[in-house]
C-alpha cells in the first residue's frame, strides 16, 4: 500500500498504486499513460523501496523494461532488501530482460542482504544460463577500486505534511543494526543487536521555529524564550520541554498517531541499515554538521549541510541540535528490550538502577556545542522531561497508516 498525506487524514496516492500495478501486470499503454501525466512516477519507490523497474524486471516485462530505461527510470536503485532491478530479473531467469539491465549499466558487483551479487543470485536460484551471462559481464566490467557501487544515493518516497508543511522523508520496515558492540563503546550502547522497525514517515528536518510559531498561534500554546542568538524562522526551534515537544507532535500528526521518534526510530533513520558511524559514512568529516569543530556556538538553519544527509535523506541528524525521542532513557534497557519496535521503558527506571540519573527522556543527535566524541550516531544521553536548553530541539514521525 502507498499512502499520500495530501490532507490531514491518510488518502490512497491512485497513481502511484496504478503504476506499480500496472508494471507488474505487464500493462505498457497504462504503464505509459500513467508516466505522461504525471513524470515522477516514472521512479516512485513503494512502501518496500521498489520502483516500477524493479517490478517490471520481476516478472519479465521486456517492452516495459526498455521503455522505462529510455525514459530515465534509474537502474541502480536498491529495494529495502537492497537488491537492483538486475537481482531481480537475474533471480528470475529473464534472459532477456538481464541484456538489457547491463546495457544501461547496471551495477554488476552490488551485494543484496544476504550478500549475493546478481551473478551470484542467479547460481543460488538454478538459473544458469543467466549466471552464465553475467559472469561474461564481470569479466567486460571487473570489479576495481574505481567502480561504482552505487548511485549516489537512494530515493526514498517524500510527502508534505499538510500540518505544517514538513517533508517526511518514508523509513522502510526491516532490520537494522542499533548499539555499539566495540570495546571502546560506552556500556549503556551494548549489547548492539539486529532490531525490526515497521515502516514510518520521519521528518526530514528538524522542526522550525516558524512552524512551532505557527503551531502556538493555532493552539494557544506559549512560544518559549528565545535564544542568545534570536529567533530565526529557518532555524530549529529550541529552549523546550520533551512535553512541549511531544504536544507539537500529536499536533503535527493530525488524524494519524503523530509522535516523537523512538530512540530505535531516530538511531536507524540517522544511521541506515548498514551499521555506519555517522549519518554519511563512517568517517567523521566535520564539514558536513554543525559541531563545536563549527566554532559557531550557535545553530544554523536546518538543512544547511546537505553532504551530511542521512542513508535516507534526513538532514541534522548530526549536530545544530540534540533531538527529544519518545522513550524513558535507561542506561540498561538494550540488555533486555524487544527486538520488534522497541519504545523503551514502560515507566522512568529506578535512579538508583541507572547511574543515580533521576527520570529522563532520550535525548539525541549531538549539537553544536557538541565534539566529534559524541556525534556518532549510536550515542545515547537523556535530560530530565522538563528540561529546555538552547541546543535541544526535535522532529516528527508519523505511522504509515491510521490506527
Amino acid at each position: 500500500m502507498v499512502v499520500c498525506l495530501s490532507c490531514a487524514h491518510i488518502a490512497w496516492c491512485a497513481g502511484e498504486e496504478d503504476i506499480f500495478a500496472a508494471s507488474t501486470k505487464g500493462d505498457l499503454a497504462k504503464v505509459q499513460q500513467l508516466i505522461e501525466m504525471d513524470k515522477s512516477l516514472l521512479n516512485a519507490v513503494d512502501i518496500h523501496g521498489r520502483t516500477p523497474l524493479l517490478y517490471a524486471s520481476s516478472w519479465g516485462w521486456k517492452e516495459i523494461v526498455v521503455w522505462l530505461l529510455d525514459k530515465g527510470a534509474r537502474v541502480n536503485l536498491r529495494d529495502q532488501d537492497n537488491r537492483l532491478a538486475l537481482h531481480w530479473a537475474a533471480g528470475m531467469g529473464w534472459k532477456d530482460v538481464v541484456p538489457v539491465l547491463v546495457a544501461h549499466n547496471s551495477d554488476l558487483w552490488v551485494r543484496d542482504k544476504d550478500k549475493r551479487t546478481p551473478r551470484e543470485l542467479a547460481t543460488f536460484k538454478g538459473k544458469d544460463d543467466v549466471a552464465v551471462m553475467l559472469q561474461d559481464a564481470e569479466k567486460k566490467h571487473p570489479l576495481t577500486s574505481d567502480t561504482p557501487t552505487d548511485e549516489p544515493a537512494q530515493i526514498y518516497p517524500m510527502r508534505i505534511n499538510p500540518m505544517d508543511g514538513a517533508e517526511m522523508v518514508l523509513i522502510p520496515a526491516g532490520e537494522f543494526s542499533m548499539g555499539d558492540e566495540r570495546a571502546n563503546a560506552p556500556g549503556n550502547e551494548k549489547p548492539a543487536r539486529k532490531i525490526y522497525l515497521d515502516g514510518y514517515w520521519a521528518y526530514k528536518n528538524d522542526v522550525t521555529v516558524a512552524q512551532y510559531r505557527n503551531y502556538c498561534k493555532v493552539t494557544k500554546h506559549a512560544m518559549p524564550p528565545p535564544p542568545l542568538w534570536g529567533k530565526h524562522d529557518d532555524h530549529p526551534i529550541v529552549n523546550i520541554s520533551w512535553e512541549d515537544a511531544r504536544g507539537y507532535a500529536i499536533w503535527a500528526g493530525g488524524m494519524l498517531v503523530g509522535m516523537l521518534p523512538t530512540e530505535a526510530q531516530w538511531e536507524k533513520a540517522a544511521r541506515g541499515t548498514d551499521g555506519r558511524d555517522y549519518p554519511w559514512g563512517n568517517t567523521w568529516d566535520a564539514t558536513k554538521c554543525n559541531s563545536q569543530e563549527s566554532a559557531l556556538k550557535k545553530t544554523t538553519p536546518v538543512g544547511s549541510y546537505p553532504a551530511g544527509a542521512s542513508p535516507y535523506g534526513l538532514l541534522d541528524m548530526a549536530g545544530n541540535v540534540d533531538q527529544w525521542c519518545l522513550d524513558w532513557y535507561d542506561t540498561s534497557y538494550y540488555a533486555s528490550g524487544p527486538l520488534r519496535n522497541p519504545t523503551g521503558p514502560n515507566i522512568a527506571p529506578d535512579p538508583a538502577k541507572n547511574g543515580s540519573m533521576k527520570p529522563s527522556r532520550v535525548r539525541r543527535g549531538g549539537s553544536y556545542d557538541s565534539t566529534k566524541k559524541w556525534m556518532y550516531s549510536a550515542h545515547r544521553n537523556g535530560m530530565y522531561p522538563d528540561g529546555t536548553m538552547p541546543k535541544v530541539g526535535f522532529r516528527v514521525v508519523l505511522p504509515l497508516a491510521a490506527k
